[in-house]
């Protein structure tokens, strides 16, 4: 069976869902949670299973909560030779359909349909295994139940070659079974007799043993005795030898401290002289910098000096452009403002024109709405007096249709008889002559009765039954409500009707365009508003003309208008960049004159500054040598960098004999000789201890014949275990026989079960590797599995394991099965104990199931079967309709 499309609709909470599956392959569904994947199973067992009209609680549990309709199910179907398309309405108007395309096309309908394709399926396919391979969401994964599964069974007997046994083989079996049960129960245990005596050989083995230790503890005591009075000796000498080690150490770490203090002060000393000789530098290197100085500002001094005396013929030629360039912007200035004035009129006669357009086209949308008022007000008229609605219409059309179904049916339900002539007569027919020919034909329908009158020869009354009073009276009924129906739409017949609904239409239409023509036309205005814009345009355009005021004539029209104002705003933009650039050289003339002003403060300020600068460092410069001259700065120098060199030296020699000592590890084999110590006080207290301990249970045993109490007991012993090997050699015996029999009757069943055993183990390898392996019972479920040599049973096994084992059993059996025909198997939200690195593997092996199978994973997790390779993804969102 392949499954290849299922559409659910109106299924509890989800309005429409629609999934396309791979023939073959692997199909996963993903969704969040009540987007309707666990939906798709229910409602494909639910078209096999139940009868569209099922009163059951299953089916009535997925009637739909949104709305009062009912719930429906389609699915397109491949199975054996046949390929169909299956559906289902359940709750309201509930209806089967079933359209089969191949091998032949057959169309059935209701519970012809449920049987039809009950029978195809249990023809084609395992109803039970499909179900007992299939993992449901919430479903704690077991193995699933396949002893009883007729297709997997099938397929088990065709590859296993089972050979049967004769009565002779069972006679011998039979009588091997009740010798083995003397000493056996059904279920491979031991009888109580033979427990009985292996507990009475357990109870005797146990005093001897008992006694054998007491024996061995005694025995233990005295040597421990012996052994510990060695170890106090030892651990004596080992404390000694411990604290001559602690105090070696504790001296090699007092010299330690020495030489560390050694080091301090050396480094205390060098910091100093090293800080005296940074100080002498210092000095040093500031009366260089003060003599640099006061050379510096000297040379500033001359250089001001010279630059003022340059600069006064730069500075009065300044003077002259600034004067030049104001008289310029002036000039400029009235040049544009006369431009501006003459824009100023254009732009209003530019204004007038466009104006003159917007009155025309207010103008035009009045008159629009003026006459869509007109046709709207003879539309209403028409509404009022016109009863035939669109409603009304479709009333008078069902009536009628109703009408001539009555006659119809009254015509068909009427007697008729048949009147040929075999010679020239003129019957009378209802009273009504009718001359006819010899050879004419004539057909008279009856309703209630007709007289036939044959004059000189017979009358003939014809009466109808009451079958045709009661069609009459329902034609009757059917016309009068008819002519009611036309009487209340003032209309003579349904023609008529149909023209007044015409006319009724035309007028809503009509008022509909008005509607139109006011949202366009008006816009965002009212009647009134529209009219008062006409009016005030009207207004302001007549005053205009008079009001204008300009030395050059007003354009004639609009494109006149937009031409000079056009040329208008090129003159006057053409006057501001004039203006503008006579400005600008106006104002860089201003900034040239103010900078020079102000280069030349600037230069008489930085003069003052530099003859003060100069005197200044001049007087420090002659201060400081007063002081010290430079000969002695440099011998303090030289005398502070040698004392720096011998504290180096000095520290250099501490940090090297202190480093040479190794005082990190001298301080760690000082704590170790502490501990050391500690340990060996320890371990000498404990052998004391146990010195006290060993003698008290030396001195309280004594001698209690311990030696003659361990010979009894293992005399007994020995004669009940006698006892006990006899029947244990008979129980062996009667067990070997049994046993070779029934393996012999097992190994047909091994045969059977073989090829499963070995998929599934071909299967698992891919998640396990090489070394698993199962073993199955007789309903064929796994009862253990090994892997790493380490054996298991099944319900000892982890979550995770026992679910990843379930879903390969199920994959192997639809493997097994699947030459033929097999059927889908549906894992929903499975795999959720399953680690990240069997979850690749798992998806490996789903994928290799795809390569014969087809397999349909739903799942609330989309990461969780990202490994399956060659997967088919149909994604769900969270909406409750559309198409996977």
């Amino acid at each position: 069976m392949r499954l290849h499309r299922l559409l659910v609709r109106n299924w509890r909470g989800v309005e429409e869902r629609e999934v396309h599956f791979a023939a073959t392959g692997v199909t996963v569904v993903e969704g969040p949670n009540e987007s309707g994947k666990s939906s798709l199973v229910e409602a494909l067992d639910a078209l096999i299973e139940h009868l569209d009209d099922s009163k059951k609680r299953e089916v009535a549990a997925i009637k739909p909560v949104h709305k009062d309709v009912g719930a429906e199910v389609e699915a397109e179907i491949e199975t054996g030779p046949y390929r169909f398309t299956y559906s289902k309405r359940f709750h309201k108007k509930s209806e089967t359909k079933l359209t089969v395309t191949t091998p032949r096309p057959e169309n059935l309908t209701g519970r012809e349909a449920h049987e039809r394709a009950l029978q195809i399926l249990d023809e084609t396919m395992d109803r039970g295994l499909w179900a007992a391979l299939r993992i449901e969401q919430g479903q704690l994964v077991t193995q699933a139940n396949l002893s009883e599964q007729k297709s997997l069974s099938a397929a088990l007997d065709r590859a296993a070659g089972i050979a049967r046994t004769g009565e002779a083989e069972e006679t011998l079996y039979s009588a091997a079974q009740a010798e083995y049960s003397e000493y056996f129960t059904a279920k491979g245990a031991e009888r109580r007799e033979t427990g009985v005596a292996e507990a009475e050989v357990e109870r005797l083995k146990l005093a001897a043993e008992k006694d054998v230790a007491d024996l061995a503890r005694l025995v233990a005591d005295v040597e421990r005795s012996a052994a510990l009075d060695r170890d106090a000796i030892d651990a004596t000498g080992a404390l000694a030898e411990s604290v001559a080690s602690q105090e070696r150490h504790e001296n090699r770490q007092r010299e330690i401290e020495r030489l560390e203090a050694s080091a301090g002060e050396a480094k205390f000393a060098l910091d100093g002289a090293t800080e005296r000789a940074k100080q002498a530098e210092q000095r040093q290197s500031e009366r260089v910098g003060l003599i640099d100085a006061a050379r510096a500002s000297a040379h500033a001094l001359s250089e001001l000096t010279t630059a003022g005396e340059l600069d006064a013929p730069a500075f009065a030629g300044a003077r002259h452009d600034l004067h030049a360039a104001d008289a310029a912007f002036g000039v400029a200035l009235e040049a544009a403002e006369r431009a501006e004035r003459e824009g100023t009129v254009n732009q209003q006669d530019l204004e007038f024109w466009n104006e003159t357009l917007h009155l025309r086209q207010l103008g035009a949308r009045k008159n629009r709405i003026d006459a869509a008022d007109a046709a709207a007000a003879q539309a209403e008229a028409v509404l009022a007096n016109n009863a035939v609605t669109d409603g009304v219409l479709k009333k008078l059309h069902a009536s009628n249709l109703d009408l001539e179904k009555a006659r119809a049916a009254l015509t068909a339900g009427s007697p008729e008889f048949h009147l040929r002539a075999l010679e020239d007569i003129n019957p009378s027919i209802g009273g009504t002559l009718r001359p006819m020919s010899k050879g004419g034909e004539a057909t008279i329908q009856v309703e209630g009765s007709v007289v036939l009158l044959l004059p000189g020869v017979a009358e003939i009354e014809i009466r109808t039954g009451s079958s045709i009073a009661s069609l009459r009276d329902a034609f009757d009924e059917k016309r009068r409500r008819f002519s009611d129906l036309c009487h209340a739409a003032v209309a003579s017949d349904l023609e008529a009707a149909v023209c007044a609904n015409a006319a009724w239409q035309a007028a809503r239409r009509d008022i509909e365009s008005r509607d139109r023509t006011l949202a366009d036309d008006l816009g965002d205005l009212s009647r009134g508003e529209l009219a008062q814009k006409v009016s005030s345009l009207t207004l302001r355009l007549a005053a205009y003309p008079e009001a204008r005021v300009a030395t050059f004539p007003m354009p004639g029209d609009f494109d006149a208008a937009r031409q000079a104002d056009r040329i208008a705003k090129a003159t006057s933009e053409a006057a501001k960049r004039a203006r503008n650039d006579a400005e600008r050289r106006r104002e860089a003339a201003r900034r040239e004159d103010t900078r020079l002003r102000e280069v030349r403060t600037h230069a008489e300020i930085a003069q003052a500054e530099a003859r003060s600068k100069a005197q200044v460092t001049a007087q420090q410069l002659a201060q400081s040598r007063a002081a010290v001259s430079e000969e002695s700065l440099a011998q303090a120098a030289t005398m502070a960098r040698d004392s720096q060199s011998e504290a180096e030296r000095v520290h250099g020699a501490a940090s090297a004999s202190l480093a040479a000592a190794q005082p990190e590890a001298a301080r760690l084999l000082a704590e170790n000789a502490r501990g050391a110590r500690q340990r060996a006080k320890e371990r000498l207290r404990s052998i004391e201890d146990e010195q006290i301990e060993v003698r008290a249970r030396l001195k309280e045993r004594g001698e209690e014949g311990i030696a003659e109490r361990v010979d009894a007991s293992e005399t007994k012993h020995a004669r009940a275990r006698g006892d006990l090997a006899r029947r244990r050699v008979h129980a062996a015996a009667a067990k070997l026989l049994f046993e070779t029999l029934d393996a012999e009757r097992a190994a047909a069943r091994t045969r059977y079960i073989a090829p499963l055993r070995e998929q599934i183990e071909r299967l698992g390898s891919i998640v396990f590797g090489t070394s698993f392996s199962v073993e199955l019972g007789e309903d064929l479920q796994i009862s253990q599995r090994t892997l790493g040599g380490r054996t298991v049973p099944f319900d000892s096994l982890s979550g995770g394991a026992k679910e990843q084992l379930g879903v390969i059993s199920r994959l192997a059996c639809a493997l097994i099965v699947a030459k033929d025909g097999g059927v889908p198997v549906v894992f929903d939200d499975t795999l959720g104990n399953t680690d990240p690195t069997r979850i690749e593997t798992m998806g490996a092996l789903l994928n290799l199931a795809g390569r014969s199978c087809q397999v349909i994973l739903l799942t609330c997790v989309p990461d969780r079967f990202r490994h399956v390779g060659a997967a088919r993804v149909v994604r769900a969102g969270a909406a409750s309709t559309g198409s996977f």
